[in-house]
């Protein structure tokens, strides 16, 4: 079945389709989708930031509220968690919603028009603002950071403002 439903699991995934189903093969084992380890760092790196980017919006969500739990050091489980889970829970997805799409559609003849495959790229791909949106608020954050530096450098003759600058990039 999964291996009938490769062109739909292709057409969701959309940008880097291939390297995914390298990927997505390692969770079909004998006919039943099974966890296997694997890595992806854009995940790691980006956290909610890439869930988001991939249309999983509730696990983007509840990554966002974790950044605010005040437990020390959570950030780095939180990323490695994500580095090592990603592609099974976008695999999870990708099956989720092609079988929605395909309960969805009430005729075959729906499915020999094309709108299979019309429904499943619309509803896969990437969310291209994501990027810009990201960018735009770590500039927005890496010009916050300069600017308080400098000016509790003035304002301190020069020992705070730069221990604190320090503090987030090694001067």
């Amino acid at each position: 079945m999964l291996f009938q439903d490769k062109s739909l699991i292709l057409q969701f995934v959309g940008p880097k389709r291939e390297k995914y189903w390298q990927e997505f093969k390692k969770f079909i084992g004998t006919g039943s989708v099974s966890f296997a380890t694997t890595w992806h760092w854009p995940a790691f790196i980006f956290t909610y930031w890439w869930f988001l980017y991939r249309k999983m919006y509730i696990w983007a969500f509840v990554l966002f509220l974790l950044q605010f739990v005040p437990i020390p050091h959570l950030f780095l489980p939180k990323a490695i968690a994500c580095g090592l889970f990603a592609y099974y829970l976008y695999f999870k997805h990708t099956l989720q919603k092609i079988a929605e799409i395909k309960h969805n559609l009430k005729y075959t003849d729906d499915i020999k028009l094309g709108v299979l495959d019309d429904a499943t790229a619309r509803a896969g791909g990437v969310h291209q603002w994501v990027m810009i949106v990201g960018a735009i608020i770590w500039t927005v954050l890496v010009i916050s950071l300069i600017v308080v530096a400098l000016t509790a450098t003035l304002h301190t003759g020069g020992s705070v403002g730069v221990r604190y600058l320090s503090y987030f990039v090694n001067i």
